[in-house]
């Protein structure tokens, strides 16, 4: 829809190509994980919020995206940004806990900390890079890389996330990425102050 509205040639061949790049990357992961079974996919929970709690559920992209990186969702409930109960968390005892980038810290006094996925170190925030690579947008494409590595590193031992990344945004943004910028949007952290300033500058 983007490119029809811009209704330019390098627009039309720009989502054509990331059409073809989205198709071979769920190709790629259906295939490694079509004879997994339901067992060995870990059960992954999405926090969108952490004061007040919230997660992402059922019918969602979240969801979509746990799925096709060979999860499956821990939350019970259906919808984007659902409050939940630290208790309910604990019940759910999630395998694996993904956090939003923009969800904010986890407090010290909170009953979370006691969670076995936390403890046992499979509690990771999210990448965020010109958008969260978890929500609705392009970077969706690197968020299933992401993700896959995350919950099976075994399965998809060959894939570099990083040089994925750099790849992509080289492609799609036009963009060449420091390492450090690259450490920032896999932490989940905002860009360095002075990068930041400087990115703005060179875009006027």
């Amino acid at each position: 829809m983007t490119a029809q509205a811009l209704g330019t040639d390098e627009a039309a061949r720009t989502a054509a190509l990331y059409h073809q790049r989205m198709a071979e990357t769920l190709t790629l992961l259906h295939t490694r994980l079509a004879s997994l079974p339901e067992q060995n996919r870990p059960r992954v929970l999405h926090i969108a919020r952490l004061e007040p709690l919230q997660v992402d559920g059922g019918n969602t992209l979240v969801d979509a995206w746990i799925t096709a990186a060979g999860g499956r969702n821990a939350a019970t409930v259906s919808g984007n940004h659902r409050p939940v109960s630290a208790e309910q968390i604990l019940a759910w005892n999630p395998d694996i806990v993904i956090v939003d980038a923009s969800a904010g810290a986890l407090p010290a006094t909170s009953p979370l900390m006691a969670l076995p996925a936390l403890l046992a170190g499979r509690w990771w925030r999210n990448p965020r890079g010109i958008f969260a690579w978890d929500r609705y947008g392009c970077e969706d494409l690197l968020q299933l890389y992401w993700a896959a590595t995350r919950l099976h590193p075994e399965l998809f031992a060959d894939i570099d996330i990083r040089s994925v990344a750099f790849t992509f945004y080289q492609t799609f943004f036009h963009v060449n990425l420091t390492d450090d910028e690259m450490t920032r949007i896999l932490s989940g952290n905002p860009p360095a102050p002075d990068n930041a300033q400087e990115r703005k500058e060179n875009s006027h």
